[in-house]
C-alpha cells in the first residue's frame, strides 16, 4: 500500500499484513489509511494515555500509537473502513494444537518445512543479506542458506561491541561460514540525532529508538532495497515466552504488563494497570493455539515492539520462520513441546549440527565438548573483568551498546542526551523536574537510569519528527 487510501467518500476494505510486518495506520481525522506514520500530512498531537503506557513498558501496545486519532491497524485482518471508522470483519487464526506423539517425525517435518521456506525465497542473482547475532534464529537461516549457496555468495553483518556475545558470536559464525561479512562496532559509530530521526521514521516511533539507530549505518552500507533475511520470530514460535493456561483476559493482561515493565520505573511499579490495560489487545490471531497469556504477549509485544525494531519502512525483508506452513506447524505443536523451547532447540541443533557446534549465547542448548568449556571460561573471565573495569570491558551478555556507560562518558552520546532531555523537560506533557533529576543522577553515577533515559530521548525525537512538524518528513542523510 503506497501513500494513502481515501476512504472518505466510499467504504473500503483492506487486508493488513500478518504480524504487522508491514504496518497500516488509520487517521481518524481524515478517514484515510497510510502505510507509514510519516505520511500523515499534519502535525500529530501526543496522546497522554499512550505516553503513560509508553513510559511504563517501553512501547505502545494494541492498536494505539503515541498520537491522538492515529491507530495502528491489527495485523492479518480484513478491515472495513467507512464513515464510522474501522472494524475487523475477519482475522487470520493460527491452528489449534494437535495430538502428536511421534516427536522424531515432527522434528523431520518441521525441518523440511523450514528449509523449504528458506530455499524458495532465494532469488537468482541476488546475494542474501543475513544479520547475525549470538542467537539461534539467524544461525539457522544461514545454515539453511549454506545448503544451497557457497558462503562467499552470502552477505552477513553483525553490530555490537567487542566482548559482548551477540557481537563476538555473530562474527565467529560468519568466519566459520566464510561469508562476505561486515562487523559494525557501535563503540566507533557516531551517535547522532539524524540516526535517531531516521529510526523514528523507519520504525514508526513506537519503541526506544536508541538501539534501532544503527539502521542508519546499515542503510549506508547495504542500501534499503537489499532484502534482509530476518530471524523473526523463530524463538517466539518455538516457545521462548511459553506460558501455560490459567489466566482469563484480565489476568493475562496484568501478567503481560507486569513482565513488560521490569526495566522501567517512571511510575511506581505498584500502581494498578487500570488505564494501561484498556490499550492492550486481547482478541488476537493466536487465540486457538496459545494460552491467553502467551497470545496477549504475542499480539502486543511481538507485533508492537519486536516488529518495530526489525521491519523498517523502505527496507525489504525475507522472513522464512513466518512462512505460513512452518509457522502454523510450530504453533500447532502440543503445548508441552513448546514449553522451554526444547523442540525448537532440538530442531535447529539436529538439522544443522555443523554451525550449532559453535557456542551460542544464553543457556539450555549448548553444544558439548572442549569448545563450549573454553567459551564458558572466556565468558566468565569477561564478566569478572567487567566488574573491575566496566568502562573498558563490556559485559558479555550486553546487547549492542552499553548506554549506561556511554551516557556518562561518550561525548557524542552525552551531549545529544543533554540536548534532547533539556527540550523534553520543557514540554507540558511530562514532569520536567523528574527528567532533570534522573539525568543528573545518572551523570553523577548515583543511579543507573539508562533504560528510562534512552526511552525519554526517543520520546523527544518522536515528538520532534511527528508533532513539531507536519510534512515533508524525510529520512536525513
Amino acid at each position: 500500500m503506497d501513500g494513502a487510501l481515501d476512504t472518505q467518500r466510499t467504504a473500503a476494505i483492506i487486508d493488513t499484513a500478518k504480524y504487522r510486518i508491514r504496518r497500516s495506520f488509520y487517521d481518524r481525522q481524515s478517514g484515510r489509511v497510510y502505510a507509514r506514520l510519516a505520511d500523515i500530512p499534519r502535525a500529530l498531537e501526543p496522546s497522554p494515555e499512550a505516553i503513560r503506557v509508553f513510559l511504563r513498558i517501553g512501547y505502545v501496545p494494541g492498536t494505539a500509537t503515541l498520537f491522538r486519532d492515529v491507530d495502528c491497524l491489527p495485523g492479518g485482518c480484513r478491515i472495513e473502513i467507512g464513515a464510522g471508522g474501522w472494524k475487523v470483519s475477519s482475522r487470520s487464526q493460527s491452528p489449534a494444537p494437535r495430538r502428536e506423539t511421534n516427536r522424531s517425525a515432527a522434528l523431520a517435518e518441521a525441518a523440511r518445512l523450514f528449509v523449504s521456506a528458506v530455499h524458495r525465497s532465494i532469488q537468482a542473482g541476488q546475494r542474501p543479506l543475513v544479520p547475525l547475532s549470538g542467537g539461534m534464529d539467524s544461525r539457522a537461516i544461514l545454515a539453511a542458506l549454506l545448503e544451497a549457496l557457497p558462503g562467499h555468495e552470502i552477505e552477513t553483518y553483525t553490530h555490537g561491541t567487542f566482548g559482548a556475545n551477540d557481537f563476538e558470536l555473530g562474527n565467529l559464525v560468519a568466519r566459520h561460514a566464510g561469508t562476505r561479512h561486515v562487523a559494525i562496532d557501535l563503540d566507533q559509530l557516531p551517535f547522532t540525532e539524524n540516526a535517531l530521526r531516521a529510526a523514528a521514521i523507519w520504525s514508526d516511533a513506537n519503541t526506544d529508538l536508541a538501539q534501532p539507530a544503527v539502521w542508519h549505518r546499515i542503510a549506508a552500507i547495504f542500501g534499503t532495497q537489499t532484502p534482509q533475511w530476518t530471524g523473526f520470530t523463530g524463538d517466539g514460535l518455538g516457545g521462548s515466552h511459553f506460558r501455560g493456561p490459567g489466566h482469563d483476559d484480565a489476568g493475562a493482561v496484568k501478567a503481560y504488563l507486569d513482565e513488560e515493565s521490569v526495566y522501567y520505573d517512571w511510575y511506581d511499579r505498584a500502581l494498578p494497570w487500570t488505564e494501561e490495560a484498556k490499550l492492550v489487545a486481547t482478541e488476537t490471531a493466536y487465540d486457538r493455539s496459545l494460552s491467553r497469556h502467551e497470545a496477549v504477549w504475542f499480539d502486543n509485544h511481538v507485533e508492537r515492539y519486536t516488529s518495530h525494531h526489525i521491519f523498517m519502512n523502505e527496507f525489504t525483508s525475507v522472513n522464512p520462520f513466518m512462512d505460513d506452513a512452518f509457522a502454523d506447524f510450530m504453533l500447532s505443536l502440543p503445548p508441552e513441546w513448546r514449553d522451554g523451547k526444547h523442540f525448537f532447540d532440538e530442531l535447529v541443533r539436529g538439522r544443522f549440527p555443523k554451525l550449532f557446534s559453535l557456542p551460542t549465547k544464553g543457556a539450555g542448548w549448548h553444544a558439548g565438548g572442549v569448545r563450549q568449556l573454553a567459551w564458558r571460561a572466556q565468558t566468565a573471565a569477561r564478566k569478572a573483568a567487567w566488574r573491575v573495569a566496566p568502562g573498558f570491558v563490556h559485559h558479555p551478555m550486553m546487547s549492542y551498546l552499553d548506554f549506561g556507560h556511554a551516557l556518562r562518558h561518550r561525548d557524542d552520546v552525552r551531549s545529544l542526551a543533554e540536548a534532547l532531555l533539556t527540550t523534553l523537560a520543557q514540554r507540558s506533557i511530562i514532569d520536567g523536574a523528574e527528567v532533570r533529576r534522573r539525568w543528573a543522577e545518572h551523570r553523577a553515577g548515583k543511579h543507573d537510569h539508562r533504560y528510562m533515559l534512552t526511552l525519554l530521548m526517543s520520546l523527544e525525537v518522536a515528538l520532534r519528527v511527528f508533532s513539531d512538524q507536519s510534512e515533508p518528513r524525510r529520512v536525513p542523510s
